[in-house]
């Protein structure tokens, strides 16, 4: 986090077009129990194998899968990546437009987001261990 100053611009999550399934969506909210709530707002969801689609079929999917249509809704949209046209220099270039775009519009994400993160979390932890030694005792003091 601290080599990509002034923050990281984008996380992409890669995933084969047509392949999405809740075991994917468990990744990104690891990612967010991670990273915090506001990671989401980071990520571009990028579907490769474009060329077995067109994007009538991408639109098809994102309704017709509750799952895609969830996790794209949560994050900051999605790409379709043709992997045979590996010469296409404009699909690279639309991808790091929206991700300018993206920068543009919400800023990076940044160490002190990820610290903010890190900070919930173990007080999230606590908060768990407080009370289940809380019980304990309460569990003790009362077999005596």
């Amino acid at each position: 986090m601290f080599v990509s100053a002034p923050g990281v611009h984008v996380f992409l999550f890669v995933v084969p077009f047509g392949r999405f399934t809740e075991k994917e969506e468990e990744m990104l909210t690891k990612v967010k129990q991670v990273f915090g709530k506001d990671v989401l707002k980071h990520v571009v969801i990028l579907f490769t194998y474009g060329d077995e689609c067109d994007q009538e079929t991408v639109q098809s999917e994102i309704g017709r899968n509750r799952v895609v249509g969830r996790v794209i809704r949560s994050c900051h949209g999605f790409h379709v990546f043709d992997n045979k046209d590996q010469n296409n220099r404009e699909q690279v270039n639309d991808l790091l437009q929206k991700i300018d775009t993206m920068v543009w519009n919400q800023g990076y994400y940044t160490s002190e987001m990820y610290q903010l993160a890190q900070i919930t979390t173990f007080e999230r932890f606590w908060k768990i261990h407080k009370n289940f030694f809380k019980a304990m005792i309460a569990f003790f003091q009362n077999m005596s």
